[in-house]
């Protein structure tokens, strides 16, 4: 891989893992739709299952009550995602649904500084002078040196690079048991 690939590549997952981790909540977060009319203390745990209406049945059967839920179409996130915002909003069970619904062809613009540019011109001059006049004449020899230094602004270059990203539709129903201490 030459040194422009390993920096695209390198730049692309950085960007894949700020987005991916941006916020503790993501999307789960973002999309949270609070049930509960009351405020209900954190959870230091929650499990999480997959979703099912018999799973969901069962386990309000049970006692436990949905205080919230999320939905979101997106990036695939990971579950943790999801578990963070249970224990944020008293959650002690996450079940959670994720089914992929296809892709998106899109481009990403990657940027290339490049830095000012300074370029030394140095330079020689020599020579004879003869000068003649009224009163009489004249001749010498000269030399001399210059250096001068030329400098380039910075500018930025754009590549496009092609990017798929895989989009899923992301369920999480937020249950809490009210016998839990």
């Amino acid at each position: 891989m030459n040194e422009l690939g390993r920096i695209r590549s390198l730049w692309l997952w950085g960007l894949i893992v700020t987005m991916a981790f941006a916020g503790c909540t993501g999307g789960y977060g973002k999309f949270y739709n609070r049930l509960c009319m009351t405020d209900l203390p954190p959870v230091k745990h929650a499990e999480v299952y997959a979703y099912s209406d018999r799973t969901l049945q069962d386990l309000r059967s049970r006692g436990y009550i949905v205080v919230g839920y999320s939905s979101f179409n997106g990036a695939l996130e990971d579950k943790s995602l999801a578990v963070n915002q249970a224990k944020k909003n008293g959650a002690d069970i996450v079940l959670l649904r994720q089914a992929y619904t296809g892709s998106t062809q899109t481009t990403l613009a990657l940027p290339q500084y490049h830095a000012p540019q300074t370029t030394t011109v140095n330079s020689h001059q020599s020579g004879t002078v003869n000068a003649y006049g009224s009163g009489g004449y004249a001749y010498g020899n000269y030399s001399g040196t210059s250096t001068s230094y030329i400098t380039t602004p910075g500018y930025t270059t754009y590549s496009n690079v092609p990017i798929t990203i895989h989009r899923y539709d992301q369920y999480a129903v937020f249950l809490r048991n009210p016998m839990a201490k």
